[in-house]
């Protein structure tokens, strides 16, 4: 009997002791003794955690990645409005449409020239206060989400290992309490568990 291919396969996958048994042609009670012998439920448990922990900081990274290149977007954008309002000048500035004439006096073109004026540009003024705010209010949202992923994706990891660590517990104090292996007390635990924790359990 390879040991170390059931173990392996016991620890990173989510069959149970009597499916390895049927598997590998052995009894579940051996197949239970064994693993016990040999912690394949703490085994299990910390690779669960591992796994959960990578998975979700992985995720967490990329999120973060994502969100991080979206802030300094907006933050640029703050900026080049911070950099523009900085210029006394700026709403003196008309873009004006100029007509050129040929000799005849027929217009051949059109172009736009900046020019510039005494009287303020009152809706440029409006129009970069709007822009300016809702610049600043994306640059806020923004943030605001980033820490927010970051806690419920931490919040799900501890979760996850607190269902994991809480099953394990239940499972081998059943099994010792009424003196049967691990693998048969699985079931009787299960009932004293949430639908929502199974579910989450057996994920």
């Amino acid at each position: 009997m390879d040991w170390n291919k059931l173990e392996v396969e016991y620890i990173t996958t989510n069959t149970s002791y009597a499916k390895l048994a049927a598997k590998y042609q052995t009894s579940a009670r051996t197949v239970s003794e064994y693993a016990r012998r040999h912690e394949w439920k703490e085994k299990r448990r910390k690779y669960v955690s591992d796994t959960v922990g990578k998975a979700v900081e992985r995720v967490s990274k990329l999120e973060s990645i994502d969100l991080s290149k979206e802030i300094g977007i907006v933050h640029n954008l703050s900026n080049i409005m911070s950099d523009a309002l900085l210029d006394p000048k700026q709403f003196n500035r008309y873009l004006v449409e100029e007509t050129e004439y040929n000799s005849d006096g027929f217009p051949v073109s059109k172009k736009t020239v900046e020019k510039k004026y005494k009287r303020v540009d009152f809706k440029q003024v409006k129009d970069a206060a709007n822009a300016l705010q809702a610049i600043e209010k994306m640059r806020r949202s923004m943030e605001t989400i980033l820490t927010f992923q970051e806690k419920e994706n931490l919040k799900l990891a501890k979760k996850r290992i607190r269902l994991e660590e809480r099953k394990v517990k239940l499972l081998e104090a059943e099994a010792e309490n009424k003196n049967i292996s691990v693998e048969e007390a699985e079931s009787i635990v299960l009932v004293n568990l949430s639908d929502e924790e199974v579910a989450e359990v057996e994920e």
